[in-house]
């Protein structure tokens, strides 16, 4: 894919309001606070915008397989009880499913971590990982537990790193000059969608949930409580999945330019 191409991606291809909307009202839809379906209106813009995603990553080739939703609504039906046609709807394991694989499809790592009052520990969900890795996953976990002060002791932090982002990171702000010769347009759309994807959850905090370390760029995500509501992978940026997939485009076409001149 040229660099053409890949600027031309539309990954914000529906107003960012309405999605705030979407995420907003099923978030709430599985919040222990609801008791009601959602309206019909909102849920024929949840299944239009999730066939836009699965056609997405089809065109993208990106190898994710999609939980299957089929649904005909009746004229009768004034509202939806969406945890009849999702599987794993209020536990967030739908949502947490589509984010994970598109995640470490486009070149993430992650791992689950929680702090048990002492000592932070790795959840049985995803494996061990190196000791330069785990330093910088508690990092990052320390940060976000600082920033979202969780009022419970069941939270989880799902810290997602990334290799190739973080060197070319370190790569342009040593090389200015060479980027902003021959991959200038690209740079510049990288640096937005960094921007845009520091905060993946429809949910505002003191600050972004990122950072760079060393070789490394961290990410991360939490399920849990957070002032008084619960908060799981419902409540992510539709548009989120979108931008991750078109930065790992960016991100692949700078390598094959910078890469073999950096080793040179």
């Amino acid at each position: 894919m040229s660099l053409e191409d890949i600027l031309a991606i539309d990954a914000c291809p529906v107003d960012e309001e309405i999605l705030c909307d979407i995420s907003d009202a099923v978030a709430s839809h599985f919040s222990h606070y609801s008791c009601y379906g959602l309206s019909r209106e909102k849920w024929v813009r949840f299944l239009l915008f999730y066939r836009y995603i699965e056609k997405f990553i089809l065109a993208m080739e990106i190898p994710v397989s999609l939980p299957v939703i089929n649904y005909c609504l009746s004229k009768k039906e004034g509202s939806v009880s969406i945890e009849k046609y999702v599987e794993g709807g209020q536990s967030g394991d739908f949502a947490r499913g589509i984010f994970t694989q598109v995640m470490t499809e486009c070149g993430w790592q992650y791992r689950i971590v929680e702090y048990n009052g002492q000592s932070w520990v790795r959840t049985a969900e995803t494996g061990i990982c190196k000791s330069a890795e785990w330093k910088s996953v508690v990092k990052l976990a320390r940060k976000m537990k600082k920033i979202i002060k969780p009022g419970r002791s069941d939270t989880k932090y799902h810290i997602f790193w990334n290799y190739q982002l973080a060197w070319y990171l370190q790569f342009r702000q040593r090389n200015p000059r060479k980027v902003e010769l021959v991959f200038l347009e690209g740079d510049k759309k990288i640096m937005e969608l960094l921007d845009q994807i520091g905060s993946p959850m429809n949910i505002r905090f003191e600050e972004n949930l990122c950072m760079l370390d060393a070789d490394k760029y961290l990410l991360g995500v939490m399920e849990g409580y957070f002032n008084g509501h619960k908060v799981n992978f419902w409540t992510v940026k539709y548009l989120f999945l979108l931008r991750i997939v078109v930065l790992d485009k960016l991100l692949k076409y700078a390598g094959k330019l910078f890469e073999k001149e950096e080793k040179s």
